[in-house]
């Protein structure tokens, strides 16, 4: 009678192989969410600036330090809900400062920086932008 089955070598080496593939696998996966979570938060940011500047551009009435909610921001249809990608469930909070850059009577949008602050569950986010949407 002809025996049917594994052997104990054979399973132990589908194990060892199936260990190994685990061990690459499992830092790869844990950095690129990572990495998609904070490429979120960013993407959230510059998102925050760019409806604050179409705000600014509609209200024409800045003042040296304008405040915008994010969240009013987007009640207002200027951007998307803030989800927050640890807890999606929850929305990421935050504001973004319109401060005028030169000492100008006459100041057109070109003259203010755009300072945003993010906070979500996990991490907390400030960047100032110019005018033309660069990192200042």
């Amino acid at each position: 009678m002809k025996n049917k089955g594994f052997t104990l070598v054979e399973l132990l080496g589908v194990l060892v192989i199936l260990g190994i593939l685990m061990g690459v696998a499992i830092p790869a996966v844990y950095k690129y969410l990572t990495k998609s979570k904070t490429d979120a938060i960013d993407t959230l940011v510059k998102t925050s600036y760019e409806a604050a500047h179409s705000k600014a551009s509609n209200d024409m009435s800045l003042s040296d330090r304008t405040v915008y909610y994010i969240k009013d921001l987007a009640a207002e249809g200027f951007m998307d809900r803030p989800i927050d990608p640890d807890n999606k469930s929850t929305e990421c909070t935050g504001t973004v400062t319109i401060r005028l850059s030169q000492s100008n009577s006459g100041a057109a949008l070109d003259d203010y920086t755009y300072t945003v602050h993010v906070k979500c569950s996990a991490k907390e986010v400030t960047r100032t932008f110019g005018t033309d949407g660069k990192v200042i």
